[in-house]
This record gives C-alpha cells, structure tokens and sequence, in this order.
C-alpha cells in the first residue's frame, strides 16, 4: 500500500551495539510505549473528497485522478481476479464508509490545498494474507496530511492528531478501532532474558560497532574466501557492496563489469542468481537473533487480536505449514524444495516456535521497527513458495 515498507532493527545499518543493547533493555523493562500490533492484512488509505465521496488510494495515480481514489466498486473491479483482496477491500471499505460519514467532509478537506488521508489496515473474517483473525476489522493507524502544490498532492507529514475524532465516530461501529497499544507483560525472567539477549548480541557483533559494520565484515570475509579476484579490487568490491547488500541499483553492473574483464561472465551469473545467498550471509546471525528476540517479546505482549483464539490460530497456521511442507515435496520441484528447506531451517534455529500474531510495532529513537518472530520464516512458505506450487 502507499504506507510502503517497514524496516526490521536489522535494516537499519546505523545502529550500534550501544542502542541494540538498549533497545533490549527497554523492550524487558517495558520502557518502549505506544507498541502496537503489525497486523497481517492489507494497508489502504481513505479519504472523503471535496464532493462528499469516500475514495481509496493504493497508488500516487489514485491520489491524483479527478476523483483523488478509487470507489468500493471501483476496488471490486480491479481486484475481480484475486476474490479474497477484493472481499478484504469490499467489506472493509463498507466498515470505513460508516465512520467518516459520521465525520463529514470538512475534517478531510481542511482546505483547497490540503487532504488528510487515514492509513488503514484491513483484515477479513479468515485469512486475508496468511494470519487467520475471527472477523472483519479495520484498524486505523494514523492520518497522512497531503498538500497541494500547483501540479500534484505531496505527503506533507505524519500524525496522530485526530485519531480521536476517528476513535469517537468509531465507538458503535463493529470492527473499527484505532490500532491499540500492546502491553508487555513484566515477568521474573525479563530480566534474565535480557542479559541473555545482551551477551548474544555482543559475541555475533564481535567488535563490529553498527549494523552496517557488521554486514560489511561479513561481506567482505565471505568475497575473500569464495571470490578472492573480486576482493582484490576495493573500489569493485565496494561497488558490489552497495548493489548486494544495500540493494542500490544505482551501481551499475556493466561499469563493474569493467573492473573485472576476465570474470565478465561469472559476476553476471553471481549478479543473477547467486547474491541472494551472499545476502543471507551476511544477514543470517541477525536475521536469527532478531527473530528469536521477536519471539520471546511477542509472548509476552498483552492485547494482541487473536490473544483468546491463541491455540486455535496456531494449530490452524501449523496445519497449513504441514500442508506446504507435503505439496511442495511431492512436487519434485528442486528449485522450491531448497527454498523451502532455506526457511524450515529458520524455523528450527528458532526452535519452530509459532506465533498468533504478526508482530509488533514500535518507534525506537525516531525510527520506526517491527519485530516479526517466526512470522517472516513462515510467511515465506504460506505466502510465495505456496503460491509458486
């Protein structure tokens, strides 16, 4: 959706050891306030335009046509082929409807030049992704403000300012709410379990100060030892750094190309199919720790969705887990069988633990994070290995 993407602690290359350390602390100590729960379900934003309509806006296309979004059916139609997103989108555009009608038109339209816009998130009675939740419901976020500038509507910032007046119109309308505040429950072993988190962090950093110091270390250790002509020109690995690993497509592989005349051939198939793997190890140590810390926090959050169907969501996640599992192996399909034994093995460093939720929300030194848990490992196969069957 137009909220884009949410960052991992792990992506974030400026954090050091000193604020990983205390981000555990905070997190045990529950410190860290306004958690909320990531919920697994599809993000939209709504207005009401100046003539009293309420649109929808997944794209920067939909905010600027003439009717600033797209109409239920308008969502109906587009998403004709994929029943469950135009189910999810349907029934929730019908719970939104209720509540800004209750608003009116001046709330969202201050102005000629300006337009507030509610980030949402949608869920469907059953599973909209790959999360089972009890019924419909559409949590409210936050309010994108947008201003106009002669041409186009450009984001102008990000607030919590108003929520109330959502919250109040939301009071007698099922399956409407503000997103909530998680509470983590504090334990005899929160301490214990943040001195084990501390200790762990600082043997995997080993030295390295940033999180971006780590995956460079990693990076560089893994060229040396499998692609030593690639480490023996810096200013080439250090392009292929920034390509691989911080995903900058802006370095371009034909100039690198250049800088390796004999091994053309090999770095495009490395640039093709094989920096996947180089990734991963750079980032495993992380993406493990980060994991089994997502975890062991999720546990112990309090007011999470499917808090009173618990056992029931991960029995049900576990028996569509088995499921895959089964298909893709019967398949005989080589290239799906490694994916999917890439993310069991993800699952077993994790003690294959399971969760009923996807995970947890939080603003940490002004960046926004989540932590997923097992979610990731797991979305992976119900969500793109299943779908590639």
């Amino acid at each position: 959706g137009a909220a884009g993407h949410m960052a991992h602690p792990m992506d974030y290359d400026d954090l050091s050891i000193d604020d990983i350390i205390e981000l555990i602390t905070e997190l045990f100590s529950g410190q860290i306030e306004n958690i909320t729960e990531k919920i697994d379900g599809t993000n939209i934003q709504a207005t009401m335009n100046p003539q009293g309509n309420i649109v929808f806006v997944r794209s920067k296309k939909d905010l600027n046509s003439n009717t600033g979004g797209m109409s239920i059916s308008d969502m109906a139609e587009k998403w004709s082929d994929k029943p469950n997103v135009a189910n999810t989108f349907v029934n929730s555009g019908h719970i939104i409807e209720k509540v800004f009608n209750k608003i009116g038109v001046d709330f969202f339209n201050p102005d000629i030049n300006t337009k507030i816009l509610v980030n949402c998130e949608c869920v469907t009675a059953g599973v909209t992704n790959i999360m089972p939740y009890p019924s419909d419901q559409v949590d409210f976020h936050d309010l994108w403000i947008y201003k106009y500038n002669g041409s186009e509507w450009i984001k102008s910032e990000v607030t919590k300012t108003g929520l109330n007046i959502l919250n109040k119109a939301c009071e007698d309308i099922d399956n409407a709410k503000i997103t909530p505040n998680i509470i983590i429950k504090l334990t005899k072993d929160n301490d214990n379990l943040s001195r084990k988190y501390i200790k762990e962090i600082k043997s995997i950093m080993n030295g390295a100060e940033t999180i971006g110091e780590f995956k460079l270390n990693r990076f560089n250790q893994y060229i040396k030892n499998k692609y030593e002509w690639i480490a023996n020109n810096p200013t080439g690995i250090s392009a292929l750094f920034n390509r691989w690993i911080n995903s900058n497509k802006n370095t371009n592989i034909k100039i690198i190309k250049n800088m390796y005349p004999e091994h053309i051939n090999e770095l495009s198939e490395i640039d093709k199919k094989y920096y996947k793997d180089i990734i991963s190890y750079c980032c495993e140590p992380l993406d493990t720790f980060f994991s089994k810390l997502g975890n062991d926090v999720i546990s112990m959050c309090d007011g999470i969705i499917n808090a009173n169907s618990k056992n029931s969501t991960i029995l049900q996640l576990k028996q569509e887990l088995n499921a895959v599992i089964q298909d893709v192996k019967n398949s005989n399909n080589e290239d799906l069988n490694i994916k999917l034994e890439k993310q069991l093995n993800r699952l077993e460093k994790l003690g294959n633990q399971i969760n009923p939720v996807e995970g947890i929300v939080f603003n940490y030194k002004g960046k926004i994070m989540k932590l997923t848990g097992s979610f990731a490992a797991l979305n992976q196969i119900l969500g793109s290995i299943k779908c590639s069957k």
